[in-house]
């Protein structure tokens, strides 16, 4: 009895080890808030990476300094759609793709707009929410790239 209650500990601990050291984890510049940089301007940003991150976005909060944004990565590009449900401000809507340029801007978009979705002009791998306003007061156009900082 004790050499079997033995052997089944062993075996949970080694499969458990196994299941731990295999586990992939997301990328660096993925893993829950960065700084990126588009032309001149530095945003910290709250990363959106998972489905479930992606379906409730800013829903909810409160209010998004100036310089503070939510950045949705996607796993392919593909065109995306966004509206404002449940949001309490206004923010604008910056869309890029794979390679990192900035392709459209959609600013100061109103909570009062819901239930209207608004489309990226082209297929985005990420999409970036900040406060309305923000991209013209930071001169972000068109063109732009995303650069991932370090910090």
């Amino acid at each position: 009895m004790k050499t079997t209650f033995s052997f089944v500990v062993v075996a949970v601990l080694i499969l458990g080890s196994f299941y731990f050291f295999l586990q992939k984890p997301a990328p660096t510049k993925y893993q829950g808030e960065s700084l990126i940089q588009i032309g001149e301007t530095e945003i910290h940003v709250r990363l959106a990476d998972t489905s479930a991150e992606h379906r409730q976005g800013l829903s909810g909060t409160k209010d998004l300094a100036d310089g503070e944004g939510m950045l949705f990565v996607y796993d392919e590009p593909a065109k995306q759609g966004f509206w404002m449900k449940d949001m309490n401000y206004s923010i604008d809507i910056i869309w890029i793709d794979e390679k990192n340029t900035v392709i459209g801007i959609e600013r100061d978009v109103s909570p009062n707009t819901f239930p209207l979705v608004f489309s990226s002009p082209g297929e985005v791998k990420y999409v970036l929410e900040v406060p309305a306003g923000f991209s013209a007061r930071s001169n972000i156009e068109i063109g732009e790239i995303l650069n991932f900082r370090h910090r």
